[in-house]
């Protein structure tokens, strides 16, 4: 038998972390911002307005976060009697992994677009010595990483409009600051 003690098989409310989880959810698996079904029995703990209920953490995480949620919900419908772990959590806690990975890869074309002005070995060691390390690998559904992420995106491709003048850039680049308001 394996110890199932430290592995967590679920989010539960009321705390910062279900918040951004729920989001996830519902997002990828009912594909509504409806929290009925997230939020049931916890009316009086959450955000609750006009008889409706819903979390009071901003959706942006959930946003990044849904499609981990997705595919953790695939393998759990391809291993049905698995008792041991929960695949959606499994995946939604990669999902900052994820995106921390991206952020440096983000970071590096942005050092060599500005003429690379900083080793990028230090850039790495100042995003991690930020402490978003922290919250990648032991508080990972909070927003940290997933802040840093959107607002490098947004910053990369300001860079490239700047160089470019295209009119996709042009486009992208409000989408990009609303996601990081939203995260």
């Amino acid at each position: 038998s394996y110890p199932t003690s430290w592995l967590e098989s679920d989010f539960y409310c009321c705390k910062d972390d279900y918040d951004y989880y729920a989001h996830s959810e519902t997002i990828a698996l009912d594909g509504d911002f409806d929290y009925s079904n997230q939020l049931v029995g916890y009316e009086d703990s959450r955000f609750f307005h006009n008889g409706k209920s819903a979390p009071s953490g901003f959706v942006g995480t959930g946003l990044l976060s849904a499609p981990f949620v997705y595919m953790g919900n695939l393998f759990n419908k391809a291993f049905p009697n698995n008792s041991m772990y929960n695949f959606i959590v499994i995946f939604y806690s990669l999902s900052s992994l994820f995106y921390l990975t991206f952020t440096f890869l983000i970071f590096n074309k942005i050092n060599s677009l500005l003429g690379n002005k900083v080793h990028p070995y230090l850039i790495h060691l100042y995003i991690l010595g930020s402490g978003v390390g922290y919250f990648v690998f032991e508080r990972y559904s909070m927003t940290h990483v997933y802040e840093i992420f959107s607002i490098s995106l947004v910053v990369y491709f300001t860079i490239k409009y700047r160089d470019s003048k295209s009119s996709y850039h042009a486009f992208i680049i409000p989408i990009l600051v609303l996601l990081s308001i939203l995260t």
